[in-house]
């Protein structure tokens, strides 16, 4: 920070992690370390949590942090008596995805599916300022139905002819498991 722009402090640098409270922190670490590569960092629990808006008796069974280049997943498995038990269904208010980018989407789905994923969507074309010359997504449901998206745009988005802002470019990470940079552009 420099004595010229102390209110960037106040301004978050970056997305810390992505939490996911799962029904079996074991089944998902090993989707997650099966299906992406990615690597557990540590583990821990279980903590109380009970108090205001939840059941007093609730704990925190696992919480497990993976990292997966970029990004760090954290697991959270919940133990509650009142505890949600419906997913919402991809569009709904307060639905999330995760967005994965692969150079092979027919093989990861495979990978995924190896693991206990379903098919959601089928591979199709992207449109619109995403679209691009071999520019494809799809949709799976995790084994515990977390909707994941698996996109691939080799060559590029149409967007990137229409402006010089540039989105983060994932083709840029050689090696998820370490994060090291490549010169794909």
């Amino acid at each position: 920070m420099t004595a010229d722009a102390p209110e960037c402090a106040s301004i978050p640098r970056a997305l810390d992690h992505i939490g996911l409270v799962v029904p079996d922190a074991n089944q998902a670490i090993a989707f997650f370390e099966g299906a992406l590569s990615a690597t557990l960092v540590y583990r821990h629990g279980p903590y109380p949590v009970g108090g205001p808006g939840r059941d007093p008796s609730t704990t925190i069974r696992t919480i497990a942090m993976l990292r997966f280049g970029t990004l760090t997943i954290e697991v959270l498995e919940y133990n509650s008596p009142d505890q949600g038990q419906s997913m919402p269904r991809l569009g709904d208010l307060a639905s999330v995805h995760l967005a994965f980018y692969t150079d092979d989407i027919e093989g990861t789905i495979q990978r995924m599916q190896a693991l206990g994923a379903r098919s959601l969507l089928p591979v199709r074309d992207l449109v619109g300022p995403d679209s691009g010359p071999g520019a494809q997504m799809a949709y799976v449901l995790s084994p515990w139905g977390l909707p994941l998206e698996l996109i691939t745009y080799p060559h590029g988005r149409a967007y990137e002819a229409k402006t010089s802002v540039r989105l983060f470019d994932p083709r840029t990470v050689d090696d998820p498991r370490t994060m090291e940079r490549g010169t794909t552009s």
